[in-house]
């Protein structure tokens, strides 16, 4: 296939993306049938071939460093599936997204500030806050 690669986006060799990229085609006759830009995705499949030789979803994911149901749900992705479902991660709105500005200024006025204390202070600022949500927020 001869192309020209426009953009590399991020790659995530953890979660099995090898590369992704934005190409135009160069041949003539091609490009005239498809001119717009296409996605070169390569699909790291290695939890299908630990699949293949007999590995349970726990010890997948213990060997790729991945909870073991996201090694369940990347099983049963194909690369088509797992090409929209990483376009969509880059245009999802974020939940918490609107408390950010709260959290950097308590982080800027108290650096060494615990996880558990920032949920509380959003809990107390924002009683509107989900309850399962901002410990991940805060943690990540």
């Amino acid at each position: 296939m001869n192309y020209r690669r426009l953009y590399s986006h991020p790659k995530d060799i953890a979660r099995g993306l090898l590369y992704d990229q934005s190409i135009l085609l160069n041949n003539f006759y091609v490009s005239k049938d498809y001119p717009e830009k296409m996605r070169r995705i390569k699909f790291n499949d290695e939890i299908q071939r630990l699949i293949r030789d007999g590995l349970s979803f726990a010890a997948i994911g213990k060997a790729l460093v991945l909870d073991q149901r996201t090694v369940k749900r990347y099983s049963r992705m194909n690369e088509a599936e797992y090409c929209s479902f990483l376009e969509g991660k880059e245009i999802r709105d974020k939940l918490l997204r609107c408390y950010e500005p709260f959290v950097r200024d308590k982080l800027e006025a108290h650096p060494a500030v615990s996880a558990a204390q920032m949920h509380d202070w959003l809990k107390e600022y924002h009683p509107d806050l989900c309850r399962s949500h901002p410990r991940r927020f805060i943690i990540l």
